[in-house]
């Protein structure tokens, strides 16, 4: 169990180079070989999906590159090209926001994370200008920091991908956990088989329902597909001996993946997980499905609850619409998603009438 501590690093330089090399050993092709068969026989029972949405989310807020810059800790204020995919949490009194960001010049393969906290009021209003501050940033030149999730539990822990792209250390699509009520560290979400320890080469879309299980979506890249799988967790170790897939979420065949978004805790053994669905054309549709606290699916909605509208935005990736974060204030649900990889809109809607458009799902 000592290695697992080596694995939690700290943001530097040197650390990180470690890190990495060390998780390049941990691939495993064994477990992705086992998920890939377990994915192909639970897609036969995938959920029978409708594109028509439920018009009950309007957008409330958009922050756009125009008026979001970040202010890194040396202050330097940089402009940016891109805000997208947010988080949301209500964190001692106030809200805030995870903003995927890039900055001007950069690519959008790399981007880091930013955090922006305000209150419930401003919200409400129209919002001015603003300055995220850094939080989690890419530390060498092959890595993307993307899609930051709050611990439905634990507002201090956001879990996070970070994508490298090298060819000469390692090429995996990965997630962390960042601690981030006292100085930074990182963990990365690791699989525990009998007591090895193992990475899967692309576990984007992976974050917690609860304390005690973790949503999981390998992406198999020879198949070009993924689903949702869940499985038990101590922290930031997942039990994958013991994962099996929600069957219902599985794509259809005329969607090309799904994926976990986001999860909001409705009740002590409630949890609303929305996720996506991305069609063979590219286009994401967002839907809601309600998990008890073992991970079964109690209740679902198969109409999508957000879909991309192109005549409210058309940014540098049509399509997309893609939700990071969610709460509940009062009886309203806010939804924070990053649209055409360009833009943050936060959506608002009842709870309530979003949840009469959900029906029982069949046990046994």
């Amino acid at each position: 169990m000592s290695y697992y501590s080596e694995l939690n690093v700290s943001q530097t330089i040197s650390e990180i180079e470690e890190l990495y090399e060390k998780l390049a050993k941990l691939i495993s092709i064994k477990w992705e070989n086992k998920l890939k068969s377990i994915f192909m026989k639970a897609r036969r029972n995938a959920l029978r999906r409708s594109r028509k949405p439920i018009n009950i989310f309007k957008p409330k807020y958009y922050l756009t590159p125009a008026n979001v810059r970040v202010l890194f800790p040396s202050n330097i204020r940089a402009p940016i090209t891109t805000v997208s995919n947010a988080a949301i949490a209500i964190k001692d009194g106030r809200i805030s926001l995870y903003l995927r960001v890039s900055t001007l010049g950069s690519w959008f393969d790399r981007t880091f994370i930013a955090e922006y906290s305000f209150t419930l009021g401003e919200l409400l209003e129209e919002q001015p200008k603003i300055e995220a501050k850094l939080l989690l940033p890419g530390i060498v030149p092959y890595e993307c920091v993307e899609d930051p999730r709050v611990d439905p539990e634990n507002p201090s822990l956001i879990f996070h991908v970070r994508a490298l792209y090298s060819d000469k250390i390692i090429k995996a699509v990965t997630t962390f956990e960042a601690e981030i009520s006292g100085p930074i560290k990182l963990k990365p979400v690791l699989f525990e088989d009998k007591g090895e320890i193992l990475i899967l080469r692309d576990y984007r879309d992976t974050f917690p329902l609860n304390s005690k299980f973790m949503l999981i979506r390998p992406y198999f890249r020879d198949l070009g597909t993924g689903g949702i799988f869940i499985a038990p967790r101590r922290g930031n170790i997942v039990i994958i001996n013991e994962i099996r897939p929600l069957s219902m979420l599985m794509p259809l065949e005329w969607e090309e993946k799904t994926g976990g978004n986001c999860v909001v805790k409705l009740s002590s053994n409630e949890y609303m997980l929305i996720y996506h669905s991305r069609d063979l054309h590219g286009v994401y549709r967002c839907y809601a499905v309600i998990l008890d606290s073992t991970g079964e699916i109690t209740s679902y909605s198969s109409n999508p609850t957000l879909i991309p509208d192109p005549k409210m935005y058309s940014g540098r990736r049509p399509g997309t619409v893609f939700p990071c974060g969610a709460i509940i204030v009062k009886d309203k649900l806010y939804i924070s998603a990053g649209v055409c990889d360009e833009i943050v809109v936060i959506y608002e809607g009842e709870l309530e009438k979003l949840l009469e458009h959900f029906k029982q799902a069949k046990t046994g």
